[in-house]
This record gives C-alpha cells, sequence and structure tokens, in this order.
C-alpha cells in the first residue's frame, strides 16, 4: 500500500525516503481510476481496488496466499526484486522449471517475471462490465462505455478525430 504514495504529489516527503530505483521503475500508476467510473458503489470499491495503485484493478491475479493485484503492479513490484507479496509479505511462488508456460496457461496461471500467479476471472469479468468515461472526456467525448468495449470505443473516437482532422 506504500507504493500509492509514490503517485500522490502531496506526499513528496515520502518520496525521499524509497529508493531511486523503485521511483524510476514505476512510471504510471496502473489500474483505473476510481472517479472515472459511473454509478460505481462504495461497497464494490473496497472489493475491486489494488491494494498497490489504490485503483480498480486491471488484469486482476492472485498470488498463492490469496490477494488480489493487477498484473502490472505485480510486475513493477517484483522487476525491482520484491519477492513476497506485498499485504502479507509470503514468499511469492516461482514457475517449476518442469512445467512449460502452456501447461500455465491452460490451467488459468499467469507468469509474472519469474512469480506464479493466477487470473481472476470473477473478478476481471465483473469489473469489464463496469461503466467507465471515454479517456478523451478532457476532449469533449461524454461516452460512457463498459469497461470490456472501451478500447473498441477509444479507437473509434480517434478514427473521429482523425477523420475531423482530415477535413479541415
Amino acid at each position: 500500500m506504500i507504493y500509492a504514495l509514490l503517485f500522490d504529489h502531496t506526499f513528496r516527503q515520502t518520496i525521499e525516503l524509497f529508493p531511486r530505483t523503485l521511483i524510476q521503475t514505476i512510471k504510471q500508476m496502473p489500474g483505473f481510476e476510481i472517479s472515472r467510473f459511473v454509478g460505481l458503489d462504495q461497497s464494490l470499491v473496497q472489493h475491486l481496488s489494488c491494494s498497490i495503485c489504490l485503483n480498480i484493478f486491471d488484469n486482476a491475479v492472485n498470488s498463492d496466499c490469496g490477494h488480489t493485484f493487477c498484473k502490472t503492479c505485480v510486475q513493477q513490484l517484483t522487476a525491482i526484486g520484491n519477492k513476497s507479496c506485498p499485504e502479507c509479505r509470503q514468499l511469492m511462488t516461482t514457475r517449476k522449471r518442469s512445467n512449460s508456460v502452456a501447461a500455465h496457461n491452460q490451467k488459468g496461471l499467469v507468469l509474472v517475471n519469474v512469480y506464479l500467479f493466477s487470473r481472476n476471472f470473477k473478478i476481471n469479468s465483473l469489473i469489464s462490465d463496469l461503466k467507465i468515461k471515454c479517456d478523451f472526456d478532457f476532449n469533449g467525448c461524454q461516452q460512457t462505455v463498459p469497461l470490456g468495449l472501451l478500447s473498441d470505443h477509444l479507437r473509434q473516437y480517434q478514427q473521429q478525430l482523425q477523420q475531423q482532422r482530415n477535413v479541415t
């Protein structure tokens, strides 16, 4: 949870406590900002939020100890050498050499750097149905779409913008 402080500009003194490699590695906050969701009940937020980035999960994965995180959050933490669960500090499971990546994929397992996580299909499915504001709301797009359809909407909106530029 302390890693989320790196992203909040009001905690500038806290950043000085972290090694420079950690600050350089965590470049962009993963997950989806809670404020972008429309009609999201606060009681759901606590169950759908990553304890690392404090946002709504993006590609949720479970550790062996049962804690859920954004896949990108775990990638960033393990890339700097963190070997334990950010919630309970239990050592994370590594892939056994005898098991192939294809065998892990069939079981719904995800290899994050050298650590093994399982996809959280239920959480990811639930989140994909949540309504989210368009990334271009600052540019006037007032659309809200299910998160699972956001990439299609963004592609269409970018094409519209490109066509408008070509006309003018």
